[in-house]
């Protein structure tokens, strides 16, 4: 069986810790190259909203298919199979980014990214009315227009715009007289229950065994599922979340090395440092010296696209 590819954006070799990364493409640019048509692949770590302005087809979410118009919001989590096939001449923008972008704006109630995730099983909502859409739309073109800039402060613009424009589709879509229309197999209940544990636990321990016994599962049995169903690994869930995590404090905030190490359950710093070193390439002071905030610059020059990434070049 011919297994689904699994990209960073859309043909690009999927990456092991993308961190605090936005990008921008336009529909018609991505989709008319390929005829219309977006074969089923996934994102290893990149959520995905798609908000169509003008046109329409059919989203391909989970294998379930699912007609899409004019106005309409497709929510794309990070690992979910997904494809589409769009009538010629449909227009909007699709943004995709890592979760910690989200994560760090939160209230009493969660984070941005906690809002996102209630709404991923029911990810194809229709908003009603052209003002409701033009309310979201506009923000999107903020978004846009921070992230392919190069002014002052523009990355920390691009994830406040990011904020807002998912708080506003949060809002619209609850208030939709369409919210709830089409709802869609969201991965399997193993997959986010291990999810849920990693969130809670990733501080805690890496041991693949620990999350294993607490969904009554061995180290094979859930490795193998995870593999069919996500296309990853649970060992390379655990490393992301820890190195995401490392990280965002590394850059956010001004703990030592051995802090962070203590914080995310390293007894031993340089241990955390061979481990950070492993999987980011770099040490995590080499990190954080380059990544320092607005210092950073977002890319230019892909012409399907543009996009903002704290991570280190490769």
């Amino acid at each position: 069986m011919q297994s689904i590819p699994q990209f960073h954006l859309y043909g690009e070799a999927a990456e092991e810790t993308p961190f605090d990364f936005v990008s921008v493409e336009l529909i018609e640019d991505r989709a008319r190259g390929g005829g219309w048509r977006i074969e089923p692949h996934s994102h290893r770590n990149l959520d995905q909203i798609m908000i169509l302005r003008e046109g329409g087809g059919h989203a391909m979410m989970e294998g379930v298919e699912t007609p899409i118009g004019p106005r309409s919001v497709v929510l794309v989590p990070a690992t979910s199979v997904h494809g589409f096939t769009f009538a010629d001449g449909t227009a909007g923008a699709v943004f995709s980014f890592t979760s910690d972008v989200l994560r760090e704006q939160r209230d009493g109630a969660g984070s941005v990214y906690d809002r996102l995730s209630a709404m991923f099983a029911s990810p194809v909502a229709t908003l009603s009315g052209e003002d409701c859409f033009r309310a979201v739309w506009s923000l999107a073109e903020r978004l846009k227009g921070e992230i392919e800039t190069d002014a002052p402060a523009a990355r920390i613009a691009a994830r406040a715009w990011l904020a807002l424009l998912v708080v506003e589709i949060v809002r619209r879509v609850a208030g939709s007289e369409h919210s709830g229309d089409h709802l869609v197999p969201r991965a399997d209940p193993v997959l986010d229950r291990l999810r849920s544990l990693i969130e809670e636990r990733f501080r805690e321990t890496r041991r693949i065994g620990a999350y294993a016994g607490a969904l009554a599962m061995t180290i094979d049995r859930l490795t193998e599922h995870t593999k069919r169903v996500a296309g990853v690994t649970p060992a390379h869930m655990v490393r992301t979340r820890v190195i995401v995590e490392a990280k965002r404090q590394l850059v956010f905030t001004d703990l030592s090395v051995g802090q962070i190490a203590f914080e995310l359950g390293f007894s031993d710093p340089a241990h955390f440092s061979r481990y950070f070193r492993r999987y980011a390439d770099v040490t995590p002071q080499q990190f954080r010296e380059h990544h320092k905030p607005d210092v950073r610059q977002p890319s230019h020059g892909r012409p399907e696209g543009a996009e903002t990434n704290a991570g280190p070049s490769r």
